[in-house]
């Protein structure tokens, strides 16, 4: 009992602070619901459930909005690498962005599947696309103008979204199963 006293005397002031609005100021609003963002430097690209958002964030207090790109579907995953953008949009499928210009990024092509996508990542001239329906996609980026899909792996559960590091894939399902896929 001392000890659960102990570390509610301990967490419960983190907590109030933490529920407390006014300690949490708002620094602007989304178009559309964040899904994910990815920060390069002085510029944070934003997934949301309209489109690309990208906000400069060199200046905390005075964050900018640079450029909006909309999407015809929800973009559930966002990946960046170099001066692509890759999102994955619902119904949609992989849509790759030029963000070579973060003031005007361009729709460079678009993988018609998957179509609900959980999650992506890019390394290399590959997309890794956690898809609801179809399994685990790998889209071939060698032109982003066209990419298309070079293989599907482990369909036959939804798959919601996944961590991609060091050449490896670890991938979770709604089913509770946790998989581990070396795609270096």
């Amino acid at each position: 009992m001392k000890a659960l006293l102990t570390c509610l005397l301990l967490f419960t002031p983190t907590l109030a602070l933490a529920s407390n609005s006014e300690s949490l100021p708002l620094v602007g609003g989304l178009p559309g619901t964040l899904e994910q963002s990815v920060t390069v430097d002085d510029l944070t690209y934003c997934a949301t459930s309209s489109g690309l958002l990208v906000l400069d964030v060199a200046d905390p207090a005075a964050i900018e909005k640079v450029a909006w790109l909309p999407m015809p579907g929800s973009a559930a995953g966002l990946a960046v690498q170099g001066d692509l953008a890759c999102l994955a949009v619902w119904d949609v499928g992989l849509v790759a962005v030029d963000i070579g210009d973060p003031s005007a990024p361009a729709v460079l092509g678009i993988c018609g599947d998957p179509t609900r996508p959980g999650g992506v990542a890019v390394s290399g001239s590959y997309a890794y696309v956690a898809d609801m329906g179809l399994g685990f996609c790998v889209i071939d980026l060698a032109d982003p103008s066209a990419p298309f899909l070079a293989t599907v792996l482990m369909n036959g559960e939804e798959y919601r979204g996944f961590h991609f590091a060091d050449g490896m894939a670890y991938l979770g399902s709604d089913l509770g199963s946790f998989y581990l896929i070396d795609v270096s």
